[in-house]
């Protein structure tokens, strides 16, 4: 027994965990990290929550209290509470049940004629689905608006199983929607309103001032003499996409542009702040001799200290309501910011040039220093909020893209839509139960018009469908055998959907579960009554089920949009504004260039979604999303720029520079419109953005470096001459103009540098 001891012994010792193992624990530690940064609370998050679950809860009471059959409406008001742009007003809500009575007697009068000739019901619901989809996308409508095209298509189902009584049905099917639509109103405008700004700007500020304690927890671990202090993990995933569709709330219920556009300025800078300190997170990481750090530590604290001190500002000024971003109260942040790195980067200096240091150490605590200046320097120099240059009217600007042409992308999006809802309709009828109708409502809701990511979100979404008809069928055990009042039904109801809408309430990571989960139950227990039959139901559930198959079959199948294909359109479409902006055409007016920065705003919102659908994508897209955040702010600030010299220059048209100045400033405006116009090849092709070589990049920088030198060469020289034949006006134009010209070849660097790094190997995935 001893002897067969030892032989076995060495084997045992030397067991590990197979490859398959480490993945499966390496996974469930990524899961863990997830539900906890995107369960934990956040501002208004569990008031948001309890607010719709009310709002449903009591809708599903009051149509059960009216009588009214159906699961229509109750479906209606939570797809409206989780999927409306914002809030709705009592105009709009009568317009809406005006549209939804229309459509219903319509729906009637077709369904009484082609149940007559059933051979053309199938084309005529495809060729309907897709019609109405367009132009429900096409208009911007969602949320309630898009149950529209579902009442009218149900009709069709209702009127296979009941031709002689299918009217009452669909009267059933308009009342609902119409008292979810009043329901919504009353709460949206007097009993519960829940305007987006505030939302928007306590969310910034709540990520403002937990940045300023990670980055002093990260600088603190990094300049330990000894590595005992642990560095935080790192993050999971930004606050980003659950920021997003509040602020595309936020800019529907504003009617400033200038007030939009300043919200996105002040989104944007969050999350760049967030890459920046999750690089400097990964920077610490890297072990290397304490050595130099330890030697920079006063300046590098004071550094930091600073910077916290800023983002605490910021904060504050976030959750006070975010005032104009001319606030003469930051300059001395600013200042601070400026002496702070000049210390640091004087001692630097100095302990680089003294000190023999390993190589990797002064590497290591150079790209930890200048972490630190892209976040003081290039994001904490000014107010929150701040834009370059924007002045803004109030007119509203036509969403970019829009044209009396068809889209192209829309139109695939309706078509396969019009499939999934075809095919769903013909399973459901086949199965010849009437509850299977419900397979037709969950293709058309799931089936979302969405960039990127869709086996991912359509795997949550079926996840959300199980986890919803298991807590119907809890609930059917539960509170219908043993309750008869209205109290426990609406509890039921409440804390069902509160946890629905709190992980609804997530990114895109988890969100689409939890809506998808309320959607599941009030389908398939929409009944507040008791009742103990759990076949009709069981039904529902399996129905919701065939819907989401069937739609994730189509979506994944039929020319799969992703988010590289969405991307580089918008990215197209901004260059092109630049290169129009960089040397203004006669007829362009003031108005056309506040139109372009609203226009360019509006794309990069959209660009930020994209960004946000590749981070779910993974790497295999070929696309790195912190590289497109990057790019969409840089993109912003060059418009911006552009804007502001042709704004100026609009404004004093009569202004002539002498013919030698001119001709000193004409080759950097040559150098860099023929840059962006390369750029702007590159992406209208379709080629590799890295076919644009880092020596062509290099080069451009240095001609712009140089064009700009000649320029202020030309412009020195000549004091004397250029105070007679300009005016003082004239000569500030042309010196902003210069400062301008600095700034934007140091944007255009940047710029190069993001583009380039966008494409990445797919061997390079580490999410």
């Amino acid at each position: 027994m001893p002897a067969s001891s030892s032989v076995l012994s060495p084997p045992l010792s030397k067991w590990r965990p197979s490859a398959a193992l480490q993945q499966f624990y390496a996974y469930a530690i990524w899961l863990q990290r997830l539900g906890v940064e995107e369960l934990r609370p956040r501002p208004g998050r569990i008031r948001t929550a309890a607010r719709m679950a009310f709002i449903a809860a009591v809708g599903a009471a009051t149509m059960a209290a009216l009588h009214i059959e159906g699961a229509l409406g109750p479906v209606t008001l939570w797809v409206a509470l989780y999927a409306s742009p914002a809030r709705l007003t009592a105009t709009e809500g009568l317009r809406l049940i005006v549209t939804y009575a229309v459509v219903l007697i319509c729906s009637v009068f077709l369904a009484g004629l082609l149940i007559e000739a059933p051979w053309l019901l199938l084309p005529f619901l495809a060729l309907a689905t897709a019609l109405l989809t367009y132009q429900l996308n096409a208009r911007r409508l969602s949320g309630a608006w898009f149950n529209v095209m579902v009442g009218f298509l149900d009709t069709f189902y209702l009127c296979v199983f009941d031709p002689q009584g299918f009217g009452w049905l669909v009267a059933y099917t308009f009342s609902g929607c119409a008292v979810a639509v009043v329901v919504l109103v009353a709460f949206d405008m007097a009993l519960w309103p829940d305007p987006a700004e505030p939302k928007l700007l306590a969310s910034v500020a709540n990520a403002l001032a937990r940045q300023s304690e990670r980055l002093t927890a990260v600088a603190h671990a990094y300049l330990e003499p000894v590595a005992e202090t642990s560095l935080p993990d790192p993050t999971v995933m930004s606050l980003l996409p659950v920021q997003l569709p509040v602020y595309q709330r936020a800019s529907r219920e504003l009617g400033d542009p200038q007030r939009r556009t300043v919200l996105l300025a002040a989104l944007t800078r969050t999350e760049r702040l967030h890459i920046e300190i999750e690089r400097l997170l990964a920077i610490a990481h890297v072990d290397v001799p304490r050595d130099v750090r330890a030697r920079l530590r006063p300046e590098i604290e004071a550094a930091v200290q600073t910077i916290a001190w800023a983002l605490r500002h910021q904060a504050d000024q976030a959750a006070a309501g975010l005032p104009a971003s001319n606030d003469a109260t930051y300059e001395p942040y600013a200042a601070a910011l400026r002496t702070s790195f000049a210390a640091l980067q004087a001692r630097e200096d100095v302990v680089l040039r003294h000190l023999p240091i390993e190589v990797a150490a002064m590497a290591n605590v150079a790209a930890f220093d200048q972490g630190l200046r892209r976040i003081g320097e290039r994001l904490l120099n000014h107010p929150l909020g701040y834009v370059y240059g924007l002045t803004a009217s109030n007119d509203t600007i036509a969403a970019p893209g829009s044209s009396c042409g068809a889209d192209p992308v829309l139109i695939r999006y309706s078509a396969k839509l019009a499939i999934a809802a075809t095919l769903a309709y013909a399973v459901a009828v086949a199965s010849q139960h009437a509850e299977l109708g419900v397979t037709v409502w969950t293709a058309l809701i799931a089936g979302l018009q969405t960039y990127g990511a869709t086996l991912r979100k359509m795997v949550l979404r079926i996840v959300g469908g199980v986890i919803g008809g298991m807590l119907t069928l809890l609930v059917m055990a539960v509170v219908s055998p043993n309750f008869e009042s209205l109290g426990p039904y609406l509890a039921a109801f409440f804390v069902v959907l509160f946890a629905a809408a709190y992980v609804g309430l997530s990114s895109g990571r988890l969100a689409y579960a939890g809506q998808q989960a309320g959607v599941s139950f009030v389908v398939a227990y929409f009944a507040l009554a008791p009742n103990a039959d759990f076949y009709a139901p069981l039904w529902r559930v399996w129905g919701i089920f065939l819907g989401l198959v069937i739609v994730s079959a189509v979506f994944l199948l039929v020319s799969p949009d992703y988010a590289g294909a969405s991307l580089t359109p918008r990215l197209a479409s901004i260059l092109q504004r630049a290169v129009e902006l960089i040397h203004p055409t006669a007829d362009l007016t003031v108005q056309q260039v506040q139109a372009i920065e609203m226009e360019v705003t509006l794309h990069l919102t959209e660009i930020l979604t994209i960004a946000e659908d590749s981070r779910l994508e993974g790497r295999r897209t070929g696309l790195d999303p912190d590289q497109i955040i990057e790019a969409a702010g840089t993109l912003r600030r060059i418009v911006h720029r552009l804007s502001s010299i042709a704004i100026a220059r609009l404004s004093r048209p009569q202004m002539t520079l002498p013919s030698d100045l001119e001709a000193a400033r004409a080759p950097y405006e040559a150098i860099l419109r023929d840059h962006l116009q390369s750029w702007l090849h590159i992406l209208q092709e379709g080629s590799d953005p890295q076919s644009q070589t880092f020596a062509v990049a290099r080069q451009a920088a240095k001609d712009l470096d140089a064009a700009l030198r000649a320029f202020e060469h030309r412009f020195a020289t000549s004091p004397a001459r250029l105070a007679e034949t300009l005016p003082t006006a004239d000569r500030t134009l042309v010196l902003s103009e210069m400062d301008a010209y600095r700034r934007l070849g140091v944007l255009v660097g940047e710029l190069d540098h993001h583009l380039m790094h966008i494409p990445v190997a797919v061997g390079d995935a580490h999410r």
